[in-house]
């Protein structure tokens, strides 16, 4: 249980910094 909170909580970090570096691609456009 708690490696899959860890995992879970990796998982959300990587898809919070991909919506990141989206917003900072299309607002450098």
């Amino acid at each position: 249980m708690g490696m899959y909170d860890k995992i879970r909580l990796l998982n959300e970090q990587i898809i919070e910094n991909r919506i990141g570096s989206r917003k900072a691609d299309t607002s450098e456009l």
